[in-house]
């Protein structure tokens, strides 16, 4: 069982990827520390506007849906709040009219967050596979 504080995050992230249009990139972005550090192939960057405009454009050519799987709590070495998780992501390539064949890829996911677990500071992604 996922803890409450765990799934918290995690709903808000997907909150995240499911926005669609500026006006809801603008209210979820928000559970994006200021400083965020984005390391997921093929994009790494800092800071929380980047990863908005960054995000909204890429969303332009992909729709992305992910399910978690074994999600785990821990603290790191410094001492920061981390949820682990192994995800599985769908990736429709857009148009959907043009019928592309659907990606899966299946990655392991640590997002680094405040002890609130409100904002996510790290987003680190590798990936273990993908058909």
């Amino acid at each position: 069982m996922v803890s409450p504080s765990a799934q918290t995050v995690l709903n808000r992230l997907k909150s995240f990827v499911h926005a669609r249009t500026m006006q809801d990139h603008w209210k979820t972005y928000q559970v994006f520390h200021e400083n965020v550090r984005w390391d997921a192939p093929p994009i790494l960057l800092n800071g929380r506007e980047k990863l908005r405009v960054v995000a909204y454009f890429a969303k332009r050519i992909t729709k992305l849906d992910f399910t978690e799987h074994a999600v785990r709590l821990e603290r790191s070495k410094d001492g920061v709040q981390q949820v682990s998780t192994d995800l599985t992501f769908i990736i429709t390539l857009l148009p959907e009219l043009l019928h592309l064949p659907k990606i899966k890829v299946n990655a392991t996911v640590n997002l680094g967050v405040t002890d609130d677990f409100q904002t996510v500071s790290l987003y680190a992604s590798h990936w273990t596979g993908y058909k």
